[in-house]
């Protein structure tokens, strides 16, 4: 993994393709200067293995951002919004809530992305990770613990891939429940009749809601009593019982199914109409949450597409040839094709799991990637990996 040369060969990349389109009108005044110094950051985010939104990106804006970014204190700083710890959803998505080889993958090719606009400007270039664990806690139930646990693992990756100082992951500042309740609270009332959640908004609230925190929690979500018969399930059964539940439960949804007896039934009901509550907050709390930092410090980046801003880059995190993915929405899988990152769901039985080397930030071993290979090969299809490529 070598994220200088990596980070040298987009830099490379994007002086020339500024060159070749200086005839296009593509950037304002790309002949030199700092106009020229400009473009060639903003170039790096035309690269579709590193952006999603690649192709239609407002570059023109983004090196104007840039531009006055580099003219105010002579230095850059990105900044990414990039969410709460690990879910696991019953075992559909992750193994648990805390980071593991996928985002020291993602942090590597940030890394790279930083260390590219380094060379490029020849001035201080940072990137500054904001979590989101705490200002979503009232829609996706969050727990702060296994946030804060997440966020240090990621800290002490940073550290791992040699990037302390070019990279930070922000200390989350702490926010009261009661007032995220009052604020949402009003911010409902002046919206009047809420619309309806997209059918993908209401699988996101789905996966993203901590269903165990939720059943594990003495109050109702959103004021949604649990189902009497789900509650006495949950109480009763050991953890892997209820990982299963809870994996039958999401999967009904998913499905549009109609379980057959009474019981499951109404703790189907009970989920969407908790998800449709989450749905509606998540967005809720994401404006006024946008209105409170309003400016950003820096460049801003993002990991999901800003319909109303079409110059922000739409990083993806692990490569092209996974998507719209995120970190804490898959776990690593080796094989001998090199390192895939699935859902939980989708890791082929009789795979093990293999756990990071040293504890992690509360002292317990980490989970760092599943394979159904010999150490030795697992090892060397590692290695063998072009893991700040990935297309």
């Amino acid at each position: 993994m070598d994220i200088g040369r990596a980070a040298a060969h987009m830099a490379q990349r994007s002086r020339r393709a500024v060159d070749l389109l200086k005839g296009l009108r593509l950037y304002e005044r790309p002949d030199g200067g700092e106009h020229h110094r400009a473009a060639v950051v903003a170039e790096l985010f035309r690269d579709g293995r590193a952006v999603a939104n690649a192709g239609h990106l407002d570059v023109r804006t983004l090196q104007g951002t840039v531009l006055r970014a580099l003219r105010e204190s002579d230095s850059l700083e990105f900044e990414l919004g990039w969410g709460q710890a690990k879910r696991s959803a019953g075992g559909w998505k992750t193994e648990g809530p805390d980071a593991d080889l996928a985002e020291l993958v993602a942090l590597a090719r940030l890394a790279a992305v930083v260390r590219a606009a380094r060379l490029l400007t020849g001035r201080p270039v940072t990137l500054r990770i904001v979590p989101g664990g705490r200002r979503f806690s009232e829609a996706l139930f969050t727990r702060p613990e296994a946030d804060d646990a997440y966020n240090e693992r990621r800290a002490a990756m940073v550290g791992q891939l040699g990037q302390r100082g070019l990279i930070t992951v922000a200390r989350e500042a702490s926010v009261s429940p009661g007032d995220l309740r009052a604020r949402l609270a009003e911010a409902k009332s002046a919206q009047g009749t809420p619309r309806s959640p997209s059918p993908s908004e209401l699988r996101f609230a789905l996966f993203a809601i901590d269903w165990e925190h939720v059943l594990d929690r003495a109050g109702p979500p959103h004021g949604l009593p649990v189902p009497t018969a789900l509650g006495a399930a949950w109480k009763r059964l050991p953890g892997p019982g209820r990982a299963l539940l809870l994996r039958q439960l999401v999967a009904a949804l998913v499905r549009g199914d109609a379980p057959g007896d009474r019981g499951s039934a109404e703790a189907v009901r009970w989920m969407a109409a908790v998800c449709r509550e989450s749905a509606v907050a998540y967005a809720l709390l994401g404006r006024i949450t946008r209105r409170d930092g309003a400016a950003a410090r820096g460049c801003v980046l993002t990991v999901v597409e800003k319909r109303d801003r079409p110059d922000v880059p739409v990083l993806t995190l692990l490569g092209r040839r996974h998507g719209n993915h995120l970190p804490q929405n898959v776990v690593a899988l080796v094989t001998r094709d090199g390192v895939r990152f699935v859902p939980r769901v989708l890791v082929p039985e009789g795979a093990r799991l293999v756990l990071a080397p040293g504890p992690g930030p509360r002292g317990r071993p980490l989970p760092f990637f599943f394979t159904d290979l010999p150490a030795e090969d697992a090892a060397r299809a590692l290695h063998d990996t072009d893991i700040l490529d990935l297309s």
